[in-house]
């Protein structure tokens, strides 16, 4: 069995999103995209492309993502990792995540966040939350979580087949929901059309 390493060893950085100070309003115009909890789509495993957008000069540079930063939701009982792939500019995320830049050298995204989201790790992370309201997990928790480190031909062909299932899932999904549409239209055609045998008067 390959030897594990801890998380830190595979990345070039580890920082919590960060913290507004005030509300958050949309601003039409603004220099920068906020994303949040709520924006995250298909079962936590995108991000949308409604963010708010604001303006803000007082962001430091590292809480701007960059392609291929992954994302971790550190609070609420979902506590899953996403590679980030851009969908607009300047996008800052906010203090319920947790940004995890990987060695690009060492780890691929697609991976990391694959290897994140499996079972085992969700059950370490779920027995080590913090919060009797909102479960949060913390930094050093985190940090502790340590994982097989393939070579990256490997990690990316495991990250392909990760990410051709999650689109798979997404397609059965959309034609699940046209179905039922479809079926719902046709019930509802059904009732409200007189019957061709019915009794006449």
């Amino acid at each position: 069995m390959r030897p594990e390493e801890n998380l830190p060893s595979v990345l070039s950085g580890i920082w919590a999103g960060y913290s507004f100070r005030s509300k958050l309003s949309h601003t039409p115009g603004g220099n920068a995209h906020v994303l949040q909890m709520k924006d995250l789509e298909d079962h936590y495993s995108r991000v949308g492309t409604s963010l708010t957008c604001i303006r803000t000069d007082t962001v430091p540079d590292k809480f701007l993502l960059h392609a291929g930063d992954v994302l971790f939701l550190a609070k609420g009982a979902n506590n899953y990792a996403l590679a980030y792939t851009p969908v607009l500019p300047r996008v800052i995320p906010a203090s319920a995540f947790f940004i995890l830049r990987p060695n690009l050298q060492k780890v691929d995204p697609g991976y990391l966040a694959w290897y994140i989201n499996q079972a085992p790790v969700q059950q370490y992370l779920k027995a080590h939350a913090v919060g009797k309201h909102t479960p949060n997990i913390n930094k050093d928790v985190l940090a502790r979580i340590t994982l097989p480190v393939p070579p990256l031909a490997r990690q990316q062909t495991i990250a392909a087949i990760d990410r051709l299932r999650r689109e798979e899932m997404l397609l059965l999904r959309t034609i699940q929901a046209r179905r039922a549409e479809l079926i719902a239209r046709q019930l509802l055609t059904a009732v409200s059309t007189p019957a061709a045998d019915g009794p006449r008067p």
